[in-house]
């Protein structure tokens, strides 16, 4: 695979990963509210996402080391998209709580091995030296570009379709059901695993930027 294909993969695959989230941004506190759930209930809902990414992040920090990034990817992407189906149909607190838990599991498994993938397959293409810069900038852009689109449909789509609110407010979550459905397609299809190093230096490497990007504050 070349550099400029590796490029064009990881910024599609990121792209579709950071769709989903901003679709549903904007309707999700009004969907539940207009299922029924109050402020309290709202809260905990959004709690639980919160928790479970906290909880899930460095436990899975070394995983896509073990398994491939790949792998890690895809099922992240399959959590999300499991987990926006279970919101957009969700009429109870708990629902809702589960489409939480599935969310942050989703989140926790995609916090880093698009990213990864991509150094793998740059080196791969051109050697240890490769200048990683320009291929992660462009992939920041496109994850940047997808989160502010998202909300914006979001937010909109809600406002000019006819019908009942809550069917209005639940088309977003669709749509980004159907989005992350397509990135698990595309991880699947785009995303072959690159040759890298079978050392067992996976996890320190992990940890070292883990440590890293809570030193960094151009990570924060």
């Amino acid at each position: 695979m070349s550099a400029a294909s590796a490029r064009r993969r990881y910024a599609l695959v990121q792209f579709l990963m950071w769709l989903p989230p901003g679709l549903m941004m904007a309707p999700m506190v009004l969907l539940m509210s207009a299922r029924g759930l109050d402020l309290g209930q709202i809260g905990l809902v959004g709690a639980a996402y919160s928790v479970t990414i906290v909880v899930l992040e460095l436990p899975t920090g070394g995983l896509a080391d073990v398994v491939g990034r790949r792998t890690v990817l895809a099922v992240g992407t399959g959590f999300s998209a499991v987990g926006l189906v279970v919101m957009a149909l969700a009429d109870s607190v708990w629902l809702f709580f589960v489409a939480s838990l599935f969310k942050g599991v989703a989140r926790a498994l995609s916090s880093g091995p698009a990213q990864a993938w991509y150094v793998d397959a740059l080196h791969a293409a051109e050697g240890p030296d490769a200048d990683l810069k320009p291929g992660l900038a462009v992939g920041s852009a496109a994850s940047s570009t997808a989160l502010l689109g998202g909300v914006l449909a979001g937010g909109l789509v809600p406002l000019v379709l006819p019908g009942d609110e809550v069917l209005r407010l639940s088309v977003p979550v669709w749509c980004g059901a159907v989005a992350a459905a397509a990135a698990l397609v595309a991880v699947v299809v785009a995303m072959p695993e690159p040759r890298r190093s079978t050392s067992r230096g996976g996890p320190a490497r992990s940890r070292a930027a883990a440590r890293l990007g809570r030193s960094s504050r151009t990570s924060r």
